[in-house]
């Protein structure tokens, strides 16, 4: 198994250092020449989906706060990495994998994600999103978990495909309970502490996600998935993110009967028709 970690914290802190006590101008410009122009192919994937420029002054204003412990966390990466990949490895029995993470400092929108990168499969981690390094645990765990599956995984999976993403969110969720237990169900959702009350709000509304995602398993369309695994349920009159909900209580149910390295390796078709006998047997309460 190979671990590989590029981690571009170092010349942010060095863009900052320089630029803490600047104008708001000079903070944008130092921010370009000092750190994102040097890292112009990750900050290209970072915009393309997961990442906005406009949030750059906001970002600016926030970054005085956290500096400190972000240098801690940052200092730690590669060895949590090391750490968690190895136990997520075994979990899926898939040890002769090999990762590529990225390890950088955003804009405060969006943690963490997995994409192909230089013709590899790769997992970003923005740690501007991390106040304690157990919540950034249980996002290596889960991005590693998409990665393994990735590798494990038959057949070819489609992006936006609504049905298909309820399985590999569960099955990600499902194996960072494993990885990092001890956490709440909230915190494994979201990564961090705060959201209980979003998790007694999905719980009130069941019955109605229940049905909303058997309608909708075979949708495939990208603002429909924003809607549920995004940001934008509120337009749909939900809940942010209803979408990891309902993946994780799927497959916990599908959990008690396959383990999840047999799970990883269905076929799309498999784990869309699994879903949808898992939510077909549900009950509404």
């Amino acid at each position: 198994m190979t671990v590989r970690v590029e981690n571009i914290c170092p010349d942010f802190f060095a863009f900052w250092q320089q630029a803490q006590n600047s104008s708001l101008a000079e903070q944008k410009q130092l921010w370009q020449t000092m750190y994102e122009e040097r890292h112009r192919d990750i900050f290209d994937v970072y915009y393309r989906r997961w990442g906005d420029p406009a949030q750059l002054e906001e970002a600016l204003s926030k970054f005085p706060k956290i500096v400190p412990k972000l240098q801690e966390i940052a200092q730690d990466a590669k060895l949590r990495i090391e750490h968690v990949v190895i136990r997520c490895a075994r979990v899926f029995d898939c040890l002769e994998s090999n990762f590529d993470f990225v390890v950088m400092v955003g804009l405060f929108t969006s943690n963490g994600w997995a994409t192909t990168f230089r013709g590899k499969p790769t997992c970003f981690l923005a740690l501007e999103c991390f106040t304690e390094p157990q919540y950034l645990d249980i996002l290596i765990a889960h991005e590693t978990a998409h990665s393994l599956h990735e590798q494990c995984s038959s057949g070819e999976w489609t992006d936006f495909a609504i049905g298909e993403a309820l399985f590999q969110e569960g099955l990600a969720t499902i194996a960072s309970t494993l990885v990092c237990p001890s956490a709440t169900d909230a915190e494994y959702l979201w990564f961090g502490p705060g959201y209980d009350s979003w998790i007694t709000g999905c719980e009130s509304h069941w019955a109605e996600l229940r049905q909303r995602f058997l309608r909708d398993l075979q949708q495939i369309d990208e603002s429909l998935y924003t809607v549920y695994f995004g940001g934008k349920g509120q337009e749909a009159g939900l809940l942010k993110r209803v979408g990891y909900f309902v993946g994780y209580r799927v497959l916990a149910s599908l959990y008690q009967r396959h383990t999840i390295a047999e799970m990883a390796r269905w076929s799309p078709e498999r784990a869309f028709a699994e879903v949808k006998q898992v939510l077909e047997r549900m009950t509404d309460k």
